[in-house]
């Protein structure tokens, strides 16, 4: 390694024990470190991984684990400065923090590597990392390349991911000064939280739109992310698609949030718009959408995946509010984004997500939630209001047709913005679930 950039390595190390951690704003986080595995942070780009990491090596310190930021070792390796590193320079890390502190492996040492996977090559580094006494480490990024299951392989199944969503709701509030117990609201506080949940599901929960003031402001922003996500994370990996082709797929899936996805129906609809492509590239286009966070694709409840892959799976945006701006600029999609805001909640919450198709009458229930080898703890329909017969009806015969064993114990919800009372079924005030311990 050239001297340039063993002073390079000294600096960007010295600097971050110099300037201290940047102010963050808090987040519900609990990342946790296991003996010998690596903690990895994913998740969709611009959900605030990198601030994340502040956040973590801060707990680590007010915790007592750390006493100083002397045993961190931080780097970025979206540093302009650090990008022309090779696997070969990474060695040289631990003799730069040598220089800085040569009793640093006295002591436990926490390693922060912020897109480190852009170094072909860097798992073997990590691993070796691994070995030694007293070490934790802790890899972000948002690139397919940090995906769980490719990771679990490259690290030789020594992983642990931890998903960095966008903003919850009761983050959201809490970035905004609002109190988030119900049971305590004055008038006046109840107020204030539903205005903040009209910003929420009309604009979305990306921490960097926390800073905007204007909705012209909030918009390009929005579709500034979804270029930024479409060029690094999609046109970058998959270099054999035809650009056209991979642009149009995911404007047809931002138009199709929370609606139903077969490869068939974008094939037809691709056709349609002359764009040539076969089921094949199809699945391998979405299974891209998925290793970058900016999807997922929820499958039917069933007991084989046979049935699974018989029946169309549901698409959700990471972000609603980014697929309303982008694919609905000039109509607001409430319902869309009630339902994807519900959606991501549970995700947040540790449960699995199916929906569920009666077999016999087709009616549809929005979410059914469990927990790995559990049976189903929450059916749910999501609705903006019932204020209507005919809605009541559709929402609480969907429900009333869970008649399967397996649904013997499970709570049925409706959630929605205007509760009204139903006999046998709870109807909750969804702002109110949101914002539930």
């Amino acid at each position: 390694m050239s001297e340039s950039f063993h002073t390079l390595l000294r600096s960007r190390l010295q600097e971050f024990r110099e300037d201290g951690i940047p102010s963050y704003r808090e987040r519900i986080l609990d990342a946790n470190f296991y003996e010998d595995m690596v903690t990895t942070l994913v998740g969709v780009r611009k959900a605030g991984k990198t601030y994340a990491t502040y956040q973590v090596i801060d707990q680590e310190l007010q915790s007592g684990r750390l006493s100083s930021l002397d045993q961190v070792c931080y780097l970025h390796f979206d540093d302009e400065s650090l990008m022309t590193f090779a696997v070969h320079h990474l060695s040289q890390i631990d003799e730069a923090l040598l220089q800085i502190a040569p009793d640093i492996h006295a002591k436990p040492i926490l390693y922060v590597f912020d897109e480190i996977h852009k170094i072909e090559g860097w798992e073997g580094y990590v691993l070796r990392l691994l070995r030694k006494r007293n070490s934790r480490i802790l890899v972000t990024g948002s690139s397919a390349d940090l995906e769980p299951e490719k990771v679990d392989r490259q690290l030789r199944g020594k992983s642990v991911a931890e998903h960095i969503y966008p903003l919850s709701f009761t983050e959201f509030c809490r970035w905004h000064g609002a109190d988030t117990h119900s049971a305590k609201w004055s008038p006046k506080g109840r107020a204030i939280v539903e205005q903040l949940f009209e910003l929420y599901l009309r604009w979305g929960a990306f921490p960097g739109l926390h800073n905007t003031t204007t909705n012209r402001e909030r918009e390009l922003l929005l579709k500034t992310y979804c270029s930024t996500i479409v060029a690094s994370d999609f046109l970058e990996k998959s270099k054999g698609v035809d650009p056209v082709l991979l642009k149009h797929y995911i404007f047809r899936l931002l138009q199709n949030n929370t609606g139903p996805y077969t490869h068939k129906r974008m094939l037809d609809a691709l056709a349609g718009m002359q764009v040539a492509t076969d089921k094949r590239q199809l699945y391998a286009l979405a299974h891209l959408a998925e290793e970058n966070y900016l999807f997922d694709f929820l499958p039917i409840y069933a007991a084989s995946q046979a049935k699974m892959n018989q029946n169309p799976r549901k698409v959700y945006c990471a972000d609603w509010a980014l697929a309303n701006a982008v694919a609905f600029p000039t109509q607001f999609q409430p319902q869309r984004a009630l339902e994807a805001v519900v959606y991501w909640e549970l995700k947040r919450r540790g449960y699995q997500v199916r929906y569920h198709r009666h077999p016999r009458t087709d009616y549809e229930v929005d979410f059914i939630a469990y927990r790995t080898f559990e049976e189903p703890e929450l059916a749910i329909q999501v609705t903006c209001q019932m204020d209507d017969e005919i809605t009541l009806a559709r929402e609480i015969r969907s429900l009333a047709n869970l008649t399967e064993p397996a649904f013997a114990q499970t709570r049925r919800l409706v959630l929605t913005q205007r509760p009204r009372a139903v006999a046998g079924i709870d109807v909750i005030n969804v702002m109110e679930w949101l914002l539930e311990a």
